[in-house]
């Protein structure tokens, strides 16, 4: 009911010796309403209009040479008609909540990622992201935070089985 559409995402990696990395890639995206935004407790949005996205990215890319690694991004996404829950009446803690296309949206920032090789079968890893999120050019997009951190290990056996804690 929403159309076709033709997605993909081409990128180009650029290698500075043996162990670093640039790359930069582009793709475009599409996201059909679901159902439950459509039609969920008969109070959803039967008028939503798909999602539609262009993103960018440019990063970097560095290897060690005990399996760690380092890197760090910007990414840069624009989005029409993204699909966003609000409630009907924000003064009202109660108020239901429904769904409605935002016009344009805009999504850029930084993401610094590493890994680390504690022992042969044990890899820390961390990941920070900064996000600043608007919508119609200049008002803050709600419930997009502007700071995101995450840490974990994962373990690997010799005999293939693997488990991460984040």
């Amino acid at each position: 009911s929403h159309g076709d559409s033709l997605c993909g995402r081409i990128g180009l990696n650029y290698l500075l010796g043996d162990r670093t990395k640039l790359y930069a890639s582009w793709g475009n995206a599409f996201r059909a309403p679901t159902l439950n935004e459509l039609y969920w407790n008969f109070m959803g949005n039967p008028d939503l209009q798909p999602e539609k996205a262009q993103n960018y990215e440019l990063g970097w890319q560095h290897w060690l040479g005990n399996g760690s690694s380092f890197s760090a991004a910007i990414f840069h996404r624009d989005v029409t008609d993204m699909i966003t829950w609000a409630p009907v009446d924000p003064d009202n803690k109660d108020s239901l909540w429904i769904a409605s296309n935002v016009d344009a949206v805009t999504v850029q920032g930084i993401e610094l990622e590493g890994t680390y090789q504690l022992a042969a079968p044990l890899t820390a890893h961390f990941n920070y992201t900064y996000f600043d999120a608007v919508k119609n050019e200049n008002q803050r997009l709600e419930y997009v935070p502007s700071h995101k951190a995450q840490a974990g290990f994962t373990y690997i056996s010799g005999s293939g089985f693997s488990g991460t804690l984040e």
